[in-house]
């Protein structure tokens, strides 16, 4: 990997028949990583896009479908910013994806975990992942079921998006210490002076949430 010449934003990934360019936007609470140029070798044809997997030693919570781990100091995430970027992990590419050691009921017999998706336990943490398929031409993927053609960009995978953010999880703003402890903020209408004070009984509420959370990532 390096960093393009033409664009100090935007990262090169190179291989033996194949170059990806990566370009990161950084944002107030998350950064952007967008698949912005794809050159292949003659007769070469790229079919998948694998994005990680990122590896985390975070393993209190993991949020298989929505791609978030935490615990109790820190979570982060990946969330797909369009309809080709998906959250998960094809079966095909199983090995290049840790498929040996993602555990497949860490959480006991009672509890599931689906081994496809966007966050995954390991046995020693665990991963963030996303793909996006090549739809250009028709494709046969797993279990034999044809897919495709899609017309123009929207088959291709140049354009693939996907968002990454993190945060500790010191602060609940506006949360007093009070608050924090029963995992609730009360809050009333803001007054002419833009600043919020305490709720009484029948204030709206809502549950607290890390600062760098509340803003989702858009396209």
């Amino acid at each position: 990997m390096k960093v393009s010449r033409r664009d100090r934003h935007v990262l090169v990934f190179s291989g033996d028949r194949a170059t990806v360019e990566v370009k990161v936007v950084n944002h107030a609470t998350y950064a952007t990583l967008e698949v912005v140029g794809l050159d292949a070798a003659p007769g070469v044809d790229v079919r998948t896009l694998l994005w990680g997997p990122l590896t985390t030693s975070v393993t209190d919570t993991v949020g298989e479908a929505v791609g978030v781990v935490r615990d109790s100091g820190f979570a982060l995430g990946i969330t797909p910013l369009d309809d080709k970027t998906v959250g998960g992990w094809p079966k095909e590419f199983d090995a290049y994806g840790f498929g040996s050691e993602v555990q497949s009921k860490p959480y006991g017999e009672a509890g599931t975990q689906n081994e496809w998706g966007a966050a995954a336990k390991t046995s020693w943490g665990s991963i963030l992942r996303a793909y996006s398929y090549d739809y250009s031409t028709v494709r046969t993927r797993e279990d034999g079921i044809r897919i495709g053609p899609l017309p123009g960009f929207e088959g291709r995978i140049l354009g693939s998006k996907l968002a990454v953010y993190g945060s500790a999880l010191t602060s609940c703003s506006p949360c007093s210490a009070r608050s924090r402890r029963a995992s609730t903020c009360r809050t009333r209408p803001s007054t002419g002076s833009g600043r919020r004070r305490p709720g009484r009984p029948g204030s709206r509420s809502w549950p607290c949430r890390p600062s760098a959370l509340r803003t989702s990532p858009t396209p």
